[in-house]
């Protein structure tokens, strides 16, 4: 019968009521020691345990570090301390967070911006392919962090506002023709470190719609200051100036007795835009708020997107100018008059043939509620077809251009199609109008608000004169 040497256990820690138990030290053939034998319940039973690989995983790792230098494991093979070893080089933390009972850190993975918008369009893949060039355009400050959000493998879903007054609509109204869109990027807030805030969020404001951003927490940078990365992007439609507001609130603490559910936060300060219809390139700002608490130092992104169709139509851009002859209502009968025409955007303005436009306009034609422009066809059954000829063009109308007009202000008023019929002087002059004047109803219906006709009044600025509608 073979007889081994006893040591003690190494994983059983020292106790004062009696000798330790010990335990043979068993070599099975193949290997070295491959078990250990331990206990969780009673140290003092000696019961089959996992294997060193299981054990060394899930001790922590002071206990390693002293099974490692314990004079009584001196048998232990080499192969394990060289594992150690390098465990030790490739962990240098592993220890201090054992110790401390902490959980290893997780790897910083950067969230993707969150987008808020005010218009129809649900997903951002939907934009036009210039206008989300211009949105995820970042040359003009290549250091911010991109924010490239195309590349996207699923749709990004675009966050609503919601309306500022509960006696509002419940849905806020959503622009389907905009004419501008106004871009703004809040990056982050710096702030001091002794700041006792922890949640900070952000809220941007257009006319009586609220996009409210979500808590973020702040995280030390540096010794001094501290840093809540937000980076909420806010895509803001708009049909006429607006002014938006944005504010930086912080949520208010819990008081220390009870819990206080209607508490409201704290403002640290809102800076207002003043816009106007116009487009101007992405620029990067700081913004400055004083508060009790300190300075904070907002960093954002601003600029303003138009189309070249939306620039042209804001601008009222002069298209094309030439000598036209027009169908107007007389005193007594019809005629033809002749006049120097100047096509705008959104306008005809009509000057006296001699003097041009060195004299005011004698009449101007808005184009709000241009329809289309064509060759009418000549039908001797039907009266009110005006003979213009092979040159002559229509311009139609909305219907709703009439309702302001009385049956004794225009003969044959309940068949007034609300045309205007006008003569160039020559073929070239005729596809040349016929174009400018399609180029500018097209304009128009791109841009023209959707409940500018649908009552049974016209705005004052989009009548047209009654002698010129038949």
């Amino acid at each position: 019968m073979a007889f081994y040497r006893t040591v003690n256990n190494p994983m059983l820690s020292p106790t004062n009521d009696g000798p330790r138990r010990s335990l043979s030290l068993l070599s099975w053939p193949g290997s070295t020691v491959q078990k250990l034998f331990t206990t969780r319940k009673s140290k003092r039973t000696i019961v089959p345990s996992q294997s060193h690989s299981e054990i060394k995983s899930k001790k922590p790792y002071y206990q390693k570090l002293a099974l490692k230098k314990s004079k009584t494991v001196m048998d232990i093979t080499e192969v394990l301390e060289e594992e150690e070893e390098q465990e030790e080089k490739q962990l240098p933390a592993l220890a201090e967070s054992e110790e401390m009972n902490l959980p290893m850190p997780l790897p910083v993975t950067r969230r993707e911006p969150s987008i808020y918008y005010n218009g129809m369009l649900d997903t951002l893949d939907q934009f036009p392919t210039q206008k989300l060039a211009w949105i995820n355009d970042s040359s003009f400050a290549p250091e911010l962090p991109s924010a490239i959000l195309s590349k996207s493998d699923k749709p990004i879903l675009l966050r609503k506002p919601h309306m500022k007054h509960q006696s509002s609509a419940a849905n806020p109204r959503l622009l389907e023709k905009p004419k501008a869109m106004f871009y703004l990027r809040v990056l982050n807030i710096t702030m001091p470190s002794h700041s006792k805030a922890q949640q900070y969020r952000c809220t941007v404001q257009i006319q009586d719609q609220l996009c409210t951003g979500s808590y973020v927490n702040r995280a030390k940078n540096g010794k001094l200051t501290s840093q809540v990365d937000l980076d909420h992007i806010f895509l803001l439609e708009m049909d006429q100036p607006n002014l938006v507001t944005l504010r930086i609130d912080v949520k208010a603490p819990k008081k220390l007795l009870g819990y206080n559910k209607k508490r409201k936060d704290i403002t640290i300060g809102q800076q207002d835009f003043a816009l106007s219809l116009k487009p101007f390139a992405k620029q990067k700002h700081t913004i400055k708020f004083q508060h009790d608490q300190g300075t904070f130092h907002v960093n954002v992104v601003y600029g303003s997107y138009m189309n070249e169709h939306a620039q042209l139509l804001i601008a009222n851009q002069r298209l094309h100018a030439d000598f036209l002859t027009i169908y107007i209502r007389g005193s007594v009968i019809p005629k033809w008059q002749r006049y120097w025409a100047v096509l705008h955007a959104t306008k005809l303005d009509l000057y006296d043939f001699e003097y041009k436009e060195s004299k005011p306009p004698q009449t101007s034609v808005p184009l709000h509620a241009l329809k289309s422009v064509f060759h009418p066809a000549l039908s001797l059954d039907d009266e009110e077809t005006v003979d213009v000829g092979n040159l002559g063009l229509a311009m139609q109308f909305m219907p709703q251009v009439l309702v302001h007009q009385t049956k004794s202000s225009v003969l044959n008023y309940h068949r007034n199609r609300a045309r205007m019929y006008v003569l160039p002087d020559h073929t070239t002059s005729a596809n040349t109008w016929e174009a400018q004047l399609t180029y500018s109803a097209s304009l128009i219906d791109e841009f023209r608000p959707e409940g500018l006709f649908l009552k049974d009044t016209t705005p004052h600025d989009t009548q047209v004169p009654l002698k010129l509608l038949w």
